[in-house]
């Protein structure tokens, strides 16, 4: 199921229900109601974290792009210097 759809939210609520009338003696809506709540509020963190870690690859990808980029301008730029020379 995906929450994150329109038809995951209604099989989620048709879930419910389901599990309300079979169960409706032995839990309490309350107690059906608190683990759903839970499910959700568990899925929207993992959703954070998938959104972070996919932040931090990025940052890091775009780390090593500008190295590279930074290496090939500054030996570009040395001609037939070697870049020892120039910090000499």
């Amino acid at each position: 199921m995906h929450i994150n759809t329109l038809k995951g939210c209604n099989d989620l609520v048709e879930t419910r229900e389901n599990l309300h009338s079979r169960d409706s003696e032995a839990r309490k809506p309350s107690e059906i109601n608190a683990a759903l709540r839970s499910a959700i509020a568990t899925l929207q963190v993992s959703s954070q974290n998938v959104t972070a870690a996919d932040s931090y690859i990025a940052g890091t990808e775009m780390s090593a792009d500008m190295r590279a980029y930074t290496e090939s301008q500054m030996q570009s730029h040395a001609g037939p210097k070697t870049i020892l020379e120039l910090l000499q």
